[in-house]
């Protein structure tokens, strides 16, 4: 048995006793163990015909650098929904953090290879971002 001790912890605003036996005392343990309830993944309104084929670097090759960041946005909007869906427990499918994840990657490093190609080298290519966004009202946010 343990011995009931008391301790109080105190506060600027107001103090609060407890007993110790409390914390250190057996406590029943429940009769039934309930699964954790999860977001069931469902099939998007997208991948209704089918599921989605992996993206490839040489088929956004075709797209102007307007139309490459466009792209951007869209896949970084959809993964953000992706977060606000899991986190608010609504049905997603997984698979689509990893794909949305993917093609920002290659949206973006074929928009580097073609500023790479300009001569434009990664400190221009940032202060260039950064004066586009002050002119735009965004201050120093650029990424």
């Amino acid at each position: 048995m343990v011995p009931a001790t008391s301790f109080s912890l105190a506060s600027s605003q107001s103090s609060f006793r407890c007993n110790a036996a409390f914390f250190l005392s057996a406590r029943p343990r429940p009769l039934l163990r309930l699964p954790l309830l999860r977001a069931t993944p469902v099939v998007a309104e997208a991948d209704a015909a089918g599921k989605k084929k992996p993206t490839k670097a040489s088929e956004f090759r075709s797209l102007d650098a307007s139309q490459i960041q466009e792209e951007v946005q869209k896949s970084k909007r959809s993964l953000f929904d992706l977060r606000m869906a899991q986190k608010t427990k609504q049905p997603f499918k997984p698979s689509d953090f990893a794909f949305h994840q993917r093609k920002i990657a290659q949206l973006l490093t074929l928009a580097r290879e073609r500023e790479i190609e300009q001569g434009i080298n990664l400190r221009q290519a940032r202060k260039t971002a950064k004066n586009k966004m002050v002119a735009a009202g965004f201050g120093g946010l650029y990424r």
